[in-house]
């Protein structure tokens, strides 16, 4: 109510068209009003071959890296990261 003003959006609804449904944006503590407001998770690939993920972060939430072969199983990368509101790195 306090996003939309009106209780007319449900979960999987994505009013501002960023490509993340009002849940996912609600997990991420994002805007679901704003497009320019998402959980966005940058790949960079190294000089020697690695990847750095890098994201944006919101205090006292707790981000968890996962990985997948066959996108059936995950194995988790991390134990958790605790958000300080700035960027995070891995």
């Amino acid at each position: 109510m306090a996003q939309f003003g009106t209780l007319g959006q449900s979960a999987e609804g994505g009013p501002d068209n960023d490509g993340a449904n009002n849940a996912a944006e609600y997990a991420a503590r994002s805007n679901p009003t704003q497009a320019g407001s998402l959980l966005a998770v940058t790949l960079t690939r190294l000089p020697n071959g690695n990847v750095l993920l890098t994201w944006p972060t919101h205090a006292g939430l707790t981000y968890r890296l996962r990985f997948s072969d066959d996108l059936s199983s995950w194995t988790a990368l991390n134990t958790g990261f605790t958000g300080t509101g700035g960027i995070q790195s891995w």
